[in-house]
């Protein structure tokens, strides 16, 4: 016989009891009504999920028919007027084709992947990226051409470890090397960090290390627009990265270069070994927290000066200016800074909390979360099984989450 508080938990419970808790529930349910739809990006987050979650890689046919079901289950939730049938005809649609969508995206940026060891090989290609790694360099070499290799098995592009001075190889030239080259790695420990799929959504299908200098060749194509600018951009990086080495020497010049234009190749190990032991490794690595201090400092500062006079502060919208002229800040702090894939998710949150300021609504809700979530992960599905995407939608859920519930502490 089962005696004292524990006569409580004995008890069984009732149907009476049982409908009041699911009455109970049902009435919270309705109550979140308006906040249904941020579901969507979460069941088309774990459809993306479920993909890179199975054990083999799906065909094409069995891609496009998930995709064909979801837009099926979308068009007969949009005319139902049931409400539970039709909202969970809207999460299996979204589910079905955040599936189909991963391996769309998949299939898209494929690319040819090295599947063995090749040691002294020649290998030519146009410069997409210079960074310093110690006294070397690092490219990127991008319509890489292999002697030793066909056209279908040659990587598109090409991450070499070059002993130069990264000053001494020019973005946009052609160079040729003879470099010993290795399929990407992949990871380190059983379930750590894949370097060996992020390279495959990079385009990389080799790296390795090349001997003695690159020689300079002519250009195969000339370049495209897109690649002209993108040449631009990293020269100015570049030029930025140097003059700040130029006016901070040694470690303080690295570190400011690494904050600013992303180029941690300065760092010195003994400081990278300090900021992780400390726990802080992560602010030498640009994501949210520098954009949005670069962010909500040009929005201060404009809004700030606009506020010292008047007759515009009093007859023209500033707090609009001021979100207009952050936005544009923090887009060219992106594009200085490497556009690592980090600060790129940080950038369209923040592009979206100015967009909402803009057009006169909310900057920080959850529709904007939810909405900066289905954009990343449109971009890039891969995103999701990235552990900075996972902390940083945790981290902004939770914060707002806390707001609004202050928000409504205060309105009662």
């Amino acid at each position: 016989m089962v005696v004292g508080p524990l006569t409580t938990f004995a008890r069984p419970i009732g149907l009476p009891r049982i409908q009041a808790m699911l009455g109970a529930l049902g009435s919270e349910f309705r109550a979140e009504r308006e906040r249904w739809p941020l579901w969507l990006p979460v069941s088309f987050a774990a459809g993306i999920g479920a993909y890179f979650a199975l054990p083999f890689e799906p065909s094409g046919a069995s891609a496009a028919a998930a995709g064909a079901l979801g837009l099926a289950a979308g068009i007969a939730a949009a005319r139902l007027s049931t409400l539970m049938p039709s909202l969970l005809l809207w999460l299996t649609a979204a589910f079905l084709l955040g599936g189909a969508f991963a391996k769309l995206h998949t299939s898209v940026v494929a690319a040819p992947v090295l599947e063995h060891r090749m040691g002294a090989a020649s290998l030519a290609g146009r410069v997409e990226e210079v960074e310093r790694r110690g006294k070397g360099a690092r490219v990127v070499l991008g319509d890489a051409t292999v002697k030793r290799l066909a056209p279908a098995e040659t990587p598109h592009r090409v991450r070499l470890t070059l002993r130069v001075p990264p000053q001494s190889i020019a973005l946009g030239s052609w160079i040729a090397v003879t470099a010993t080259l290795m399929p990407p790695p992949g990871p380190a420990a059983p379930g750590s960090y894949d370097f060996g799929r992020a390279s495959y959504y990079q385009g990389i299908g080799a790296v390795g290390f090349a001997f003695g200098k690159p020689r300079v060749v002519a250009d195969e194509r000339a370049a495209s627009l897109i690649e002209e600018t993108g040449t631009a951009i990293e020269r100015l990086r570049a030029g930025m990265t140097a003059r700040i080495r130029e006016v901070l020497p040694d470690k303080d010049g690295a570190i400011a270069a690494a904050l600013i234009t992303g180029d941690r190749g300065g760092v010195d190990p003994a400081d990278t070994d300090a900021y992780r032991d400390a726990g802080i490794a992560h602010i030498l690595s640009i994501s949210g927290l520098h954009l949005a201090l670069a962010g909500g400092f040009f929005f201060w500062l404009v809004r700030a000066v606009l506020a010292l006079v008047p007759a515009i502060a009093l007859n023209h919208p500033i707090k609009k200016w001021a979100a207009l002229a952050a936005l544009g800040g923090a887009t060219f702090y992106i594009m200085i800074s490497g556009c690592d894939a980090p600060a790129v998710r940080s950038y369209i949150m923040l592009a979206i909390m100015f967009a909402a300021i803009i057009a006169d609504r909310s900057a920080l809700t959850m529709r904007n979360v939810a909405l900066s979530a289905a954009v990343i992960l449109a971009a890039g599905p891969q995103s999701l099984t990235e552990p900075g995407f996972e902390m940083s939608f945790a981290a902004v859920i939770g914060l707002i989450a806390l707001a609004e519930w202050q928000g409504a502490r205060r309105a009662r």
